[in-house]
């Protein structure tokens, strides 16, 4: 519950209602902490807040070996068809492998077990090329093939899902490919995000890992939303050209 000195508009009560988490990633008051509504702090291994390079005041940096930043309790995004969107500015300094964003829930224990759903999100492939993936089944995924992502420089990414328009992938506010409608299938139970790594989801067979080279992320992040929602077209408009606060 919070309480504003102000009439909130239409488009702050969706914020509000959708706007999973947001990290600036920023040192003050910590890049843990989430500017979204919901407040959920993230954990990280072996990253780093550095000032330049940074698409909005500092960015995150993720070395080469076993580093990442996560956060979890996602209930919402544990319900199979429910719509979803992934919003981040990338900076690699390599593209031949790297896990981006991924998924997972409902594993006996700290993400290892014998049962279990994940799903690498958003990745690189061995070409260079960012795809963006979602699971049709615990065993099945639609996968959507983007382009070759520019080394050391910013590239603005997002990933929408609904049962109506499917999985859409932008780059810097343009529309490079979807797919046709489908069912979503999640978890059952609330799910966790990983930023820069895989970690466990290597070991199930429950994840299967589709056309991304599963790795070490290694290069910056900025930025990062989630929502329980289809942003669209403007909302990507939104993401792209006016700066967060």
């Amino acid at each position: 519950m919070s309480l504003v000195p102000y009439c909130k508009t239409a488009a702050q009560i969706l914020d509000d209602a959708t706007h999973v988490v947001y990290y600036k990633f920023d040192s003050s008051p910590s890049f843990l902490t989430d500017s979204g509504p919901l407040q959920i702090s993230g954990n990280s291994v072996g990253v780093s807040v550095v000032t330049s390079p940074a698409k909005a005041n500092q960015s995150l940096y993720f070395p080469l070996g076993t580093n990442y930043f996560q956060f979890q309790g996602l209930t919402s995004f544990s319900y199979s068809n429910y719509a979803y969107s992934i919003s981040v500015w990338i900076y690699p300094l390599s593209t031949t492998s790297g896990t981006i964003v991924h998924a997972h829930g409902g594993y006996t224990t700290n993400g290892v077990g014998s049962t279990g759903w994940c799903v690498p999100m958003l990745g690189f492939g061995s070409t260079g090329r960012i795809y963006a993936q979602s699971t049709v089944t615990t065993s099945s995924l639609i996968v959507l093939t983007g382009p070759i992502i520019t080394l050391s420089s910013w590239t603005h990414v997002v990933v929408t899902y609904s049962t109506t328009n499917g999985l859409r992938l932008y780059m810097n506010n343009a529309l490079q490919t979807s797919s046709s409608a489908f069912s979503f299938t999640s978890s059952g139970s609330p799910n966790t995000i990983t930023l820069g790594n895989s970690l466990n989801g290597l070991n199930s067979t429950y994840c299967p890992q589709g056309s991304i080279q599963p790795g070490q992320y290694y290069g910056y992040m900025d930025s990062f939303n989630f929502y329980s929602r289809e942003l669209t077209a403007t909302d990507v408009n939104s993401l792209f050209t006016v700066p967060q606060p």
